[in-house]
């Protein structure tokens, strides 16, 4: 997921947006994509769980990117494996709730930054 949002007519409230932006699009992706996969994220030892994370915002010029990770070594053959029963959660346990956080992520970030 990335954010763009460029200034061209004052360079110099460049940073001081972009760093409003990702505050703004980390709290969103916190509560909108990382809160929501840990309630599917299928749930053995817990371990997977509590390896989730969202990062911290990454800014290159005037794209913003947070991402949300889950560091384990078998993350990703949980997330992949469409066949397997889990007594709680399911595959695709990030995928879903970043999908569903799409749409409007736009207008709450604008609303996070009181735009």
């Amino acid at each position: 997921m990335a954010t763009t949002v460029e200034f061209r007519r004052d360079p110099r409230w460049q940073e001081t947006l972009t760093n409003a932006v990702g505050a703004a699009l980390y709290a969103d992706v916190v509560e909108n994509i990382l809160h929501p996969s840990m309630e599917q994220v299928p749930v053995d030892t817990g371990a997977l769980r509590r390896s989730a994370m969202a990062h911290k915002p990454v800014i290159n010029g005037t794209q913003v990117t947070v991402s949300v990770s889950y560091d384990t070594n078998y993350a990703i053959y949980v997330h992949e494996d469409l066949s397997a029963r889990h007594p709680h959660g399911n595959a695709k346990f990030l995928e879903r709730p970043a999908l569903a956080a799409q749409n409007g992520m736009s207008d709450r970030v604008a609303k996070r930054m009181s735009l």
